[in-house]
């Protein structure tokens, strides 16, 4: 593809999941700035996950575009807390990227498929 420079939009890459796991694929973007010592939560109504049932994929934005294969993306955990709902980021260095969920099942005991 003339001009293609190997990057995707949080959109394209929503969708190719989405299309492959047929499970409605969403993307929550991030900055720096809404980190909180070194610990990122985004709300239930941000990712609408209803259990801690799912997979997702971890992107820092790196000069523009988003990569998956970062010391910061590596050094990061992620958790789902039942309690509140929301999903945890924890990491030494906040950084600009975006979580995109997918695989979330209604019954938390079920494979995905």
């Amino acid at each position: 593809m003339d001009g293609y420079n190997g990057a995707f939009t949080g959109q394209q890459i929503d969708e190719a999941i989405g299309t492959v796991l047929r499970s409605g694929a969403k993307t929550v973007p991030f900055t720096s700035g809404q980190w909180s010592g070194g610990t990122l939560r985004i709300g239930a109504s941000s990712h609408g996950l209803k259990s801690g049932a799912f997979h997702y994929v971890l992107q820092q934005r790196v000069s523009d575009v988003l990569k998956s294969g970062t010391w910061a993306v590596a050094g990061t955990s992620v958790t789902y807390e039942s309690e509140s709902g929301d999903v945890v980021l924890t990491s030494v260095t906040a950084f600009d990227g975006s979580i995109t969920f997918f695989g979330q099942q209604k019954d938390p005991t079920q494979a995905v498929k």
